[in-house]
């Protein structure tokens, strides 16, 4: 299933959104795409879209990888 764009002003993202780091995927107005915290996705004005982020190419386990050497 391939993730949607959505619109900040509809559906502002929440934490249940972001993954384990608390990031999701921005639509930056003048940058383009970005990841970015989703805290600040939602104040910051020039953040017109957002989406989840996919999990990495070997799945779930990839995100319990990266949280690991976060917690280092």
């Amino acid at each position: 299933m391939e993730n949607a764009w959505i619109d900040k002003r509809i559906h502002p993202p929440t934490a249940g959104d972001a993954d384990h780091a608390g990031c999701i995927l921005v639509w930056h107005r003048y940058q383009g795409v970005m990841v970015y915290d989703w805290r600040n996705a939602i104040q910051n004005r020039y953040i017109t879209h957002w989406m989840i982020p996919p999990s990495g190419p070997n799945g779930p386990s990839d995100s319990r990888i990266w949280q690991g050497f976060m917690e280092q």
